[in-house]
């Protein structure tokens, strides 16, 4: 079931790894994976999501939710989604009864909603 959030793994997934850390390579490397529509990249623990003003196939469906379900959401073998960043929370709040949050921020259109869903 994983294959299916396994399968983008355009530019780098985490921008933590990139060799060079300056505007240009983070810029480079963010339309890099939204030309092939990964549209989320990690920065450590926080996910950087880039509107693709589409519907790209297979992005927000329950077989990708659940490739994500109980999986380490930074750091493993899935690329970076928002059900990982949820799950995480979720995760987090149980084993370790505490509070979590989640902050989506962004310009009008930029798709806060649909990520909050």
């Amino acid at each position: 079931m994983a294959n299916v959030a396994e399968k983008k793994q355009a530019g780098v997934p985490d921008f933590i790894l990139m060799d060079k850390c300056d505007q240009s390579s983070f810029m480079k490397n963010l339309k890099s994976r939204f030309d092939s529509d990964a549209i989320y990249t990690n920065i450590g623990g926080v996910i950087v999501s880039v509107n693709p003003y589409k519907n790209v196939a297979g992005l927000y469906t329950q077989e990708m939710m659940t490739a994500y379900r109980g999986t380490p959401a930074f750091g493993g073998r899935l690329m970076p989604h928002i059900y990982g960043l949820a799950d995480e929370a979720y995760n987090n709040m149980r084993s370790k009864y505490e509070n979590q949050v989640v902050i989506i921020s962004g310009e009008s259109g930029a798709g806060k909603t649909e990520a909050s869903k």
